[in-house]
């Protein structure tokens, strides 16, 4: 009779483990994914946007927020959209967002990671053909700017088709310009060889070029 309790034992172990391993590999497969969208004023001050469709770009589901048995929803204020599973990865949808003046904006994009963060910035206009871009200039101080020094800047919000990196150029005396494509608020880094060194955020107006004064990098100087 041991023998009997003791090998029932070992079956209710191994029925136990089955439905474990079973549970712990539907979850593997099934975990909810959350994409959050934000959208940004040119100065970086968050809109009220909201999402109201999210589209498959393969297929003809639809709304996925509507359609039957989709179970996608949304949170955070209509601001995330909650997939049922991790099986959206790899994706591509479409999200269209709506303000509370029926403004629309769209943006068509991969779901390459769970949970995912997007960014936007609406209200800013691109340079047009025949201009040279948005001004951006500096003077840096405390090092010594011979050699491969660099400044670079790109949108600090978007999430846009196009996003666009400019180089700007660094004389010896450490004086830097750039011309952007938008006027929105920009990251700038600066940095020699491979080695960023300062980023700062400038806020870029469509009005006048932008001055971003002197900055002092005396403590960060990398080595000759």
């Amino acid at each position: 009779m041991s023998g009997q309790r003791f090998a029932f034992r070992i079956f209710q172990s191994l029925i136990v483990f089955l439905i474990c391993s079973e549970n712990s590999r539907t979850q593997t497969q099934f975990t909810p994914c959350a994409v959050a969208i934000r959208v940004y004023s040119p100065s970086g001050n968050l809109l009220p946007f909201k999402i109201i469709q999210v589209t498959p770009t393969r297929g003809h589901v639809g709304n996925l927020l509507t359609a039957k048995n989709a179970n996608v929803a949304l949170s955070d204020n209509d601001l995330t959209i909650l997939f049922p599973s991790n099986r959206i990865l790899t994706r591509e949808i479409e999200v269209l967002l709506q303000d509370e003046r029926k403004r629309t904006l769209t943006t068509r994009f991969i779901v390459n990671s769970c949970p995912l963060r997007r960014s936007l910035f609406a209200g800013a206009s691109p340079i047009i053909a025949d201009t040279t871009g948005f001004a951006v200039s500096g003077q840096l101080k405390g090092c010594n700017f011979d050699g491969d020094w660099w400044v670079r800047a790109l949108p600090m919000f978007g999430g846009q088709d196009k996003l666009f990196v400019v180089d700007g150029y660094v004389s010896p005396s450490g004086k830097f310009s750039l011309a952007l494509v938008y006027g929105v608020r920009h990251l700038i880094i600066i940095g020699k060889g491979k080695k960023p060194i300062k980023v700062l955020g400038v806020d870029v107006s469509t009005d006048q070029p932008i001055d971003a004064g002197l900055i002092d990098i005396s403590n960060q100087c990398p080595l000759e």
